[in-house]
This record gives structure tokens, C-alpha cells and sequence, in this order.
């Protein structure tokens, strides 16, 4: 025998199953979420960075002021693959060649190398020059993904042909130990806009001295910000001004550059 249900009864039983299939549908449309594409690699081919950079001697308030730029040539097949190595694993891979202009020039005048990888983005950091002091202090590193608290090290050898009566001399190779450590979070205000980056900061030891870093990173511009002090108490300050995408930077002279390789 049927059952015939009043008209309340059939509202409420059909408010019952209206909210269940507005449920449902919610629950689906939470666990079916769009995935989110990954950044474009910071040093794409042809993406040229332009840094300010303030040079201030121990003791001085005067301020020198240079200005870098940084271009990307991308992965050079003619460079052999590295092993970029850390505490926890060891990393095959080729770098990305960059080139380095300094002042109004704006043909690169000396080039290294850049490792751009899902786990980590490490640099050469400028090295002609002044600059080559920053071959003893941390170079700009980051592993990813970054959380902050995150530590690690990293070993660098370095030879006596970097040693110069300005700042330190030795005789043939000794070692740089960076020890890094991932602070947070920070919002930096730059000319690009204000940017979410991550804040590492870095010290390095040596038998001639004892440097360090802090570098603000971001995944689409990498390594914003850079603030050292060199083993001479010299503090060095590069700050990302300008980013843009050069059209055709193949016709700049590439030399056969080999890059030194932490082993």
C-alpha cells in the first residue's frame, strides 16, 4: 500500500536532498582544484636584471655607486655538466651561462655561471675587479623550498690566484665554509613593487677572514637583494632596479669560459 506524504513532508524531504547535492557539489569542485602553474625560471634566456650597487669602506660615510647588469645566454650546451654538491645529495647539471656589464657598458665584459634547479638556485656572485673579494664571502644560495629555520653549508676551495695584497694573500688553495640559514618571510619595497621574499642569511669562514650575506629572494626575479660584508669590513649592497627581456643576446661574444666548480 503507498503512502501518499503531506506537502510538508515532501519540502522537507526535498530541502534534505537539495543540501546534500549542494554539499556534493562543493566537495567536488574542492578536490578537482585547477593545478597552478610554477613561475617561469628567473634566468630564462634573454631575462636581463639591473642592479644599483652601493660600496661603503669601514669607518667611511661616503657611499660609491656602481651599476651591474646581469644577462642571461641560457643553458650553454658547450659547457660540461657540473656536480653541484651539498651535505644531503649531489646535483648533475649544466649551468646557465650569465653575462656581467658594469657602468654605462653594456656589452658583458666577463661571464660565469647560474644552477637554477627545483631544489635549489645558487650563484657565482660578480668576481672582476673589487668584486673578485666576493670569491670569500657566501655566494648567493638558496635551497628549495624554503622554510624558514632551514640550515645547510656548503664548502668552497679557493686558489691563490685570488688573493690580492688589498684585502688578503695565501699560498695555494684554502678552503670557504658558508653556513646558511633561512630567516622568513619579508615584504621588500622595490623599484619592481613590493615583492614576498624569502630572507637567507649567511656566513662564511676561511683561514684569511670572515664574511657574510644576507640575500632576499623571490622566484620570479631570484635574488633581489644582496647585502654583504667582505672579509675586509667593506660592506657591498646590490639592489634589483630594473628587469626586462632581451630580444637577441646571442650576438654578444660568448668566450669559452670554464667555470670553477665546488667539489
Amino acid at each position: 500500500m503507498s503512502r501518499v506524504l503531506s506537502p510538508y513532508c515532501q519540502f522537507r524531504l526535498g530541502y534534505r536532498y537539495g543540501l546534500l547535492g549542494a554539499v556534493s557539489t562543493l566537495l567536488a569542485c574542492q578536490t578537482q582544484t585547477a593545478p597552478v602553474a610554477p613561475p617561469a625560471n628567473a634566468f630564462r634566456e634573454g631575462h636581463q636584471f639591473t642592479y644599483q650597487v652601493a660600496r661603503v669602506a669601514p669607518g667611511s660615510q661616503q657611499v660609491q655607486l656602481d651599476t651591474l647588469v646581469l644577462t642571461s645566454f641560457g643553458i650553454d650546451p658547450s659547457w660540461e655538466v657540473d656536480t653541484f654538491r651539498t651535505a644531503h645529495f649531489a646535483l648533475r647539471t649544466r649551468q646557465t651561462r650569465l653575462g656581467y656589464s658594469y657602468g654605462a657598458h653594456a656589452t658583458p665584459t666577463n661571464f660565469s655561471g647560474v644552477i637554477e634547479h627545483d631544489s635549489l638556485l645558487w650563484s657565482h656572485p660578480p668576481r672582476e675587479g673589487d668584486y673578485a673579494i666576493l670569491e670569500l664571502s657566501p655566494f648567493p644560495y638558496i635551497q628549495l623550498p624554503a622554510k624558514t629555520g632551514h640550515q645547510w653549508t656548503w664548502d668552497l676551495t679557493v686558489g691563490e690566484s685570488w688573493s690580492n695584497p688589498q684585502w688578503a694573500t695565501w699560498r695555494g688553495r684554502i678552503q670557504v665554509r658558508s653556513q646558511y640559514r633561512v630567516v622568513g618571510k619579508q615584504v621588500v619595497h622595490m623599484p619592481l613593487g613590493s615583492l614576498s621574499c624569502w630572507l637567507v642569511r649567511a656566513r662564511a669562514s676561511c683561514p684569511v677572514g670572515n664574511s657574510s650575506l644576507d640575500l632576499w629572494y623571490h622566484p620570479a626575479y631570484g635574488f633581489v637583494q644582496l647585502d654583504y660584508h667582505t672579509i675586509t669590513g667593506t660592506r657591498l649592497t646590490f639592489k634589483l632596479v630594473g628587469e626586462r627581456m632581451e630580444q637577441s643576446t646571442r650576438p654578444f661574444p660568448v668566450p669559452n669560459y670554464q667555470l670553477s666548480a665546488s667539489k
